[in-house]
């Protein structure tokens, strides 16, 4: 992106194919050759940790263009004009969290009492959501009081939710699913160590 000069648009999917393909390449040997995932990752780690080394020959690249760094250091904007003090698309999709998560949880509790599963009791459950609500609030207000979402949240809430899809929609062979989720994990963590560059 610096030294070839691309666009940002062109650098990422670039960057983030060739995560996807280190991920593969981790998963592998994990799934495969049965090399503990630990030693596969430190030894990933070291490797490609020289590598940049040689190529950058021990020089910082800098600086990022300001549009790359828009993904790490800014914020949502508030589209509803809530004020100089408050947020107000930050606490309308803050109340809308709470209202998907308790949705979510009740329809979830509904299907395993269907199935004849065992569930928690009553007080239990509600005091969850009670708290998990609760502290999805105080999260939401902290957000509002201050500048908003941050964009790298939204990121980040997408790649939860797109990591827990997968794993949990896997019907393949155990060696294949184990494959695909190192792979997953070493694709979003590029994402993550690239957002966090400013």
């Amino acid at each position: 992106m610096i030294s070839w000069n691309l666009p940002t648009i062109v650098a990422v999917p670039i960057a983030l194919g060739i995560g996807g393909l280190i991920g593969a390449w981790h998963g592998f040997w994990i799934a495969y050759v049965k090399i503990p995932a630990f030693i596969v990752t430190l030894a990933g780690m070291l490797l490609f940790r020289g590598l940049t080394m040689i190529v950058l020959d021990g020089r910082t690249i800098a600086p990022f263009p300001d549009n790359f760094r828009t993904i790490s250091s800014s914020y949502l904007p508030d589209f509803l004009n809530g004020g100089e003090n408050i947020h107000l698309l930050t606490l309308v999709l803050g109340i809308l969290a709470v209202i998907v998560y308790v949705f979510l949880q009740i329809q979830s509790r509904n299907q395993s009492k269907q199935l004849d599963q065992t569930v928690e009791s009553d007080g239990l459950f509600y005091a969850k959501i009670i708290l998990i609500s609760l502290v999805l609030l105080a999260f939401t207000q902290r957000l509002t009081a201050y500048a908003g979402v941050p964009y790298i949240l939204l990121i980040l809430i997408v790649l939860i939710f797109g990591y827990t899809f997968f794993t949990n929609r896997c019907n393949c062979q155990p060696q294949m699913c184990t494959f695909c989720q190192i792979t997953l994990c070493t694709f979003y963590s590029k994402i993550v160590s690239r957002c966090f560059i400013r």
